[in-house]
């Protein structure tokens, strides 16, 4: 997870969980953080500092951030969602999830901004009491773990102007339609109504991108892979 704190307060800091173990692309995730933190760093627009799920001290790292990014880990345990685990859901670790799911609440009660990506557009829909589907058994187009780099399905938004009024000026896409990459296998299966969608995958109408019309910014690609930090900063409003 990161946190992230402007230049001229604090600069960002990243609150990342490590990863317990590593998908069967063999991508090391716990890579990822470190990997986030140089680029956002390269920018020169923030400072980042990597934080683990054993610090106790939530709040104390909210009254510091300014932002919030959350990159992708291992499936959510179903039991936050009231399912069984139908060897569908891969690796899950109840204890990160739990720890996480306190960490949306909290900062989302504070309005701050916030960018989450794949796992992380469905945690939130379980912090606040809906499900996932545990697996996407039909659209393998969408498990593309070993090509990170390589889009694999369209994307169709909102127009500008709704995007704009939705995000407070900012702008996920000029287009309605483009392209993006799919690394995972599970989504959201009702979503809360103070959520607003933004965008679905044209080929199966599966939602890839929520809102709540103000802060918050969920994502189910990765577009850290594909668009350049600035851009995201500049989503965030950094």
């Amino acid at each position: 997870m990161l946190f992230i704190f402007k230049k001229k307060i604090m600069i960002k800091t990243i609150w990342i969980i490590a990863a317990r173990t590593e998908l069967k692309s063999k991508v090391n995730l716990n890579r990822v953080p470190q990997r986030m933190a140089l680029e956002i760093e390269n920018t020169q627009r923030a400072l980042v500092s990597i934080i683990t799920a054993e610090s106790p001290i939530i709040d104390a790292h909210l009254d510091r951030c300014d932002a919030i990014i959350l990159p992708w880990w291992a499936d959510i345990d179903p039991t936050l969602y009231w399912q069984e685990n139908q060897w569908l859901s891969l690796n899950p670790y109840k204890p990160n999830d739990q720890f996480l799911i306190d960490i949306v609440k909290k900062a989302s009660h504070r309005k701050m901004p916030l960018l989450g990506i794949c796992k992380w557009m469905q945690i939130i829909n379980v912090a606040f009491g809906w499900n996932l589907h545990q697996d996407l058994s039909n659209a393998d187009f969408h498990k593309q773990w070993d090509k990170p780099y390589e889009i694999t399905h369209n994307i169709e938004t909102l127009d500008e102007k709704t995007q704009r009024d939705m995000l407070r000026g900012r702008v996920l896409s000029s287009e309605r339609i483009f392209w993006v990459n799919s690394l995972h296998h599970q989504w959201i299966d009702k979503l809360w109504d103070w959520l607003e969608i933004l965008g679905k995958c044209t080929e199966d109408g599966l939602i890839e991108v929520i809102s709540d019309g103000n802060y918050i910014i969920w994502v189910q690609w990765h577009p850290e892979y594909l668009i350049s930090w600035e851009e995201l900063l500049n989503l965030l409003g950094i």
